[in-house]
């Protein structure tokens, strides 16, 4: 059997839907903090196994949430008949138990036919079932305090008894187990308490009161809830209309809005010292203003009186000026033309010299072009013969299918070497026994797992016939599933398999090395060298006439710089000719406007019958108005160091305001909501529920002693029928060696050459034998009890699975006193086993099992039909 999904729906925290999701074969992990749910979701599990639907026990009770409702939880699960669907839930009322199985929609059984499929799947941990040694609950592996060593032996393997028994079949119990069978008839039957009997009457009654107390449990609890509530409420409401606090809340606002005004009155006065100050500056700036423009006008009379003489001198000289410039640019161009014809004829010549370079260079490339892409053809060949030969042998899956397949096998020989019959010799005489023509030593003892045939000195042959279950661990399906594995790669030994694949990963190897040396070479590819060497002009052939191409470039050069100059030149006399001409034009153009300019000096000084006294009048006033800027600008700074914060006043008044609108709001809904609270204590307070409450406890006790003292006797009855199962202590014997067998490999990954001594009685841990001592196994620390029950667990599901009885592992919060490095030891343990069982590991230490190689479960919220939302 393994799980495939979990929903739950009101039990215990989980009041809204949840389902966990992403079971996988193998390992699968839950890891999430304290009070995350893991616990919850271990118990969900144990109970829709073994928590019948019809019971309303503390059991039952305990997966209810607080808020109350029925507790329900649906498991998927898959068998060797198909993918089946387990729901149960469980309630105080009976209309509202249940308990179905389904397969594709379809109904399979439910109620009491749902509980006996469930039985046949999976048997209780109390009758011997698998999950009783394999579901391990939180803090349930090892005891922790030292002086309870006898319970943590059992707390271990607490159920292995039992699944001796169920793997072992037993025998007929004798008279007295059938007068017990009789007594228990009378009680309960294969399913549960029998109809009618005096325990299910007990056990209805008492179910009965349980609900009964429950209802009036919610009852009571509403009205606690409303009473703390009313309180809660009415000491707020108290704060809310306490006469001081809406008194110093008031004067708080009025002092707010006071400090506000004021900081309004004083923004105005700020407003008014500025725009003085602005004023101040503006009469200031204008008074420097008249006087620069004063000082301008007189400077600029001066200034052109003096510019037209100047222009006048410039009109003589411009005009001398032109008429030798005119001649010389004459000359010039005649230069200019000579120079030109030169030049062409030059750039000719190097033209053709290039081109005859060019074809010789083109015809050096396609030889080094030529010899790159036949290099680069034969690494492509290469390549693709080695990744010819990277396809070749089994890949990583197939050659780890194969390993798994050979350790199955050894494993497999290793038990049945441990189970085998063992024959030694004791000698008298002479005579000896030969094994395959070697003589057996007195003493020497030897395992028989086959046929054997031996020589017995003046007797004759002795055939041992191990018999049709002498193959019990399955060393032969091993060796059939082996070499059809290996004919199936296409090899005869898993040596040439391993030779095979370690020829294909060092033919990757090469591959992918030759592939980055390829790519490094010949980013573009070889089409790209193709297409450039098929670009390549064609060849010429060679003039011997044409100069060099170095020599026609220097001459090219030479009749450039020559015509360059020669253009120069004519440029510069051409430029000259024209700024003779424009500095006469200027000159004229000078004259004209310092006349103008002159006579407009004149103009602007026209209003002013003395400019210099003037100018000092504006000069005084400047000085005055200077001094009264500096004053309004300094009294403006004053106020605006002082002045108040406006925006601040401005929020605390608004914040004050919203603050009595919120709690007069507050005030009203508060009122509300007590009236209704005191409706709904009135109500309750009428109804007596807390007395009826105790006495329904009272009936409940009463009733739950009456069925105790029943289940006293039947448990009475089952351990007088448990010791006669004493009889069976044989079988058990032949259970010691396969576990120690099973468990060998595990222990030696945490200590190498300890051995685990079992109890051939009770088939528990007894002493760990290492370093030549043998200490008590309740004397191990916690830790390493705790490593040893793990792995006795993962040894036994082991044999169970093997058996044809395999059950998940699951383990919550299992390993809490393990160091870091044995941890890691326990993941390999854990990832090693789960190969052929699923294992389902709750814990809180997420940083530790971070490492833990699993598939990662998840809780989400589930939609109302059982579907995963979202899913």
């Amino acid at each position: 059997m393994k799980l495939r999904s979990l929903t739950l729906t009101n039990v215990r925290r989980f009041a809204d839907p949840i389902e966990v999701r992403g079971f996988g074969d193998g390992l699968n992990l839950l890891a999430a903090p304290n009070e995350a749910g893991k616990s919850t979701i271990f118990e969900a599990l144990n109970a829709v196994f073994f928590l019948r639907y019809g019971s309303w026990n503390k059991d039952a009770r305990g997966l209810q949430p607080y808020a109350g409702g029925d507790p329900s939880v649906s498991v998927e699960i898959e068998a060797p008949a198909g993918v089946f669907t387990i729901h149960k839930t469980w309630s105080s009322a009976p209309g509202r138990k249940q308990a179905r199985v389904t397969q594709n929609g379809r109904l399979v059984a439910q109620a009491d036919a749902a509980e006996a499929w469930i039985a046949d799947l999976i048997e209780a941990p109390g009758d011997g079932g698998p999950a009783g040694l394999l579901w391990v609950r939180q803090g349930e592996i090892v005891s922790e305090k030292p002086e309870d060593g006898a319970e943590a032996r059992r707390g271990v393997l607490s159920s292995v008894a039992g699944e001796v028994e169920a793997m072992t079949g037993g025998r007929r119990m004798d008279a007295a187990r059938a007068r017990v069978e009789e007594e228990l008839a009378t009680y309960v039957t294969s399913r549960g308490p029998r109809r009618g009997g005096p325990l299910e009457q007990a056990e209805t009654a008492l179910n009965a009161l349980q609900s009964r107390e429950a209802d009036l449990q919610g009852k009571a609890q509403a009205l606690r809830s409303a009473l703390d509530r009313r309180r809660e409420l009415r000491h707020e409401l108290k704060g809310l209309e306490d006469p001081q606090a809406h008194r110093d809340h008031l004067a708080m606002r009025q002092a707010a809005e006071a400090a506000l005004e004021a900081a309004n009155r004083y923004s105005e006065r700020l407003g008014t010292a500025r725009a003085k100050a602005e004023n101040a500056a503006i009469r200031h700036q204008a008074t420097g203003g008249n006087i620069d423009t004063l000082k301008a006008a007189l400077d600029e009379h001066r200034d052109a009186a003096a510019q037209l003489r100047h222009a006048a001198q410039k009109v003589s000289d411009g005009k001398a000026l032109m008429d030798a410039a005119t001649s010389a640019l004459a000359q010039a161009q005649d230069a200019e033309t000579q120079a030109t014809a030169a030049r062409d004829a030059a750039d000719e010549m190097q033209r053709r010299a290039e081109k005859a370079q060019g074809a010789a260079s083109a015809q050096a490339l396609r030889g080094d072009l030529t010899a790159r892409l036949a290099r680069g053809e034969a690494q492509e060949r290469t390549l693709a013969e080695t990744k010819t030969s990277a396809a070749k042998g089994p890949d990583a899956a197939g050659i780890k299918r194969l390993e798994r397949l050979g350790a199955d096998l050894q494993a497999r020989q290793l038990a049945q070497k441990a189970a085998a019959p063992v024959i030694h010799f004791q000698y008298d005489g002479a005579g000896r026994a030969h094994l395959n023509g070697m003589p057996l030593d007195d003493g020497a003892r030897t395992a028989v797992a086959e046929r054997t045939e031996l020589q017995l000195d003046g007797i004759g042959r002795l055939v041992i016939e191990p018999g049709q279950h002498a193959d019990a661990t399955g060393v032969g399906a091993a060796v059939r599933a082996l070499n059809e594995a290996l004919r199936t790669a296409g090899f005869e030994r898993l040596d040439d398999a391993r030779a095979a694949a370690f020829a294909r990963r060092e033919a990757e190897t090469t591959y992918a090395t030759l592939k980055r040396s390829f790519a490094a070479e010949f980013p573009d590819g070889l089409g790209a060298l193709r297409m450039r060497l098929a670009n390549l002009p064609e060849a010429v052939e060679p003039d011997p006439d044409l100069p060099s191409r170095a020599h026609a470039e220097e001459a090219a050069r030479s009749a450039r710089v020559a015509h360059d100059d020669a253009a120069s030149a004519r440029a510069v006399a051409a430029a000259r000719a024209e700024d003779a001409r424009r500095q006469a034009d200027h000159a004229a153009a000078q004259h004209a406007a310092a006349t103008d300019r002159l006579s407009r000096a004149t103009g602007a000084l026209a209003g002013y019958e003395d400019p210099g006294a003037a100018l000092g009048q504006l000069q005084a006033r400047l000085e005055q108005e200077a001094v009264d800027k500096a004053k309004t600008a300094e009294a403006a700074a004053i106020l605006e160091r002082e002045a108040p914060d406006l925006e601040a006043a401005q929020t605390r008044v608004s914040r004050l305001r919203k603050a009595e609108e919120q709690a007069a709001t507050r005030t009203a809904t508060l009122r509300e909501d007590l009236a209704g609270l005191e409706g709904q204590i009135g109500s309750a307070a009428d109804t007596g529920t807390d007395e009826e409450l105790a006495d329904t406890v009272q009936q409940r006790i009463a009733a739950e002693a009456r069925r105790d003292a029943i289940l006293f006797e039947v448990a009475v009855l089952n351990r007088l029928r448990a010791a006669l199962e004493e009889a069976r202590a044989q079988a058990r014997d032949t259970y010691v060696a396969p576990v120690t067998a099973e468990l060998r490999p595990l222990l030696a990954q945490f200590l190498p050459g300890a051995e685990l001594a079992l109890d051939a009685d009770a088939v528990l841990p007894s002493e760990l034998h290492r370093g030549g001592l043998e200490e008590p196994f309740a004397g191990l620390s916690g830790g390493m009890r705790e490593q040893i029950a793990l792995l006795v667990r993962l040894a036994f599901a082991r044999i169970l699975a093997r058996a044809g009885r395999a059950a998940p592992v699951i383990l919550d919060d299992a390993i809490v006193f393990t160091d870091d490095a044995r941890i890691e030891r326990l993941f390999d343990a854990l990832t090693h086993q789960a190969q052929d069982l699923q294992i389902i590991v709750f814990s809180c230490r997420q940083n530790a099992f971070r490492s833990l190689p699993a598939n990662i479960l998840s809780v989400v919220p589930a939609a109302s039909d059982g579907s995963a939302a979202g899913a």
